[in-house]
């Protein structure tokens, strides 16, 4: 099963070739109620598309 790349604003410039590169960073560390936002930007990335 191959996954496609998630792509932001379905930007298909190469990474080598890009003015500005912005990179999501699933993280979790601060978060003392709930889990969930590591899905952030893999949920913004998707949104875009």
């Amino acid at each position: 099963m191959s996954v496609r790349p998630l792509f932001f604003l379905s930007a298909d410039c190469p990474f080598e070739k890009a003015e500005v590169v912005i990179l999501g960073v699933p993280l979790e560390r601060t978060v003392s109620f709930r889990g969930g936002p590591a899905q952030a930007p893999a949920a913004i990335r998707l949104a875009s598309d």
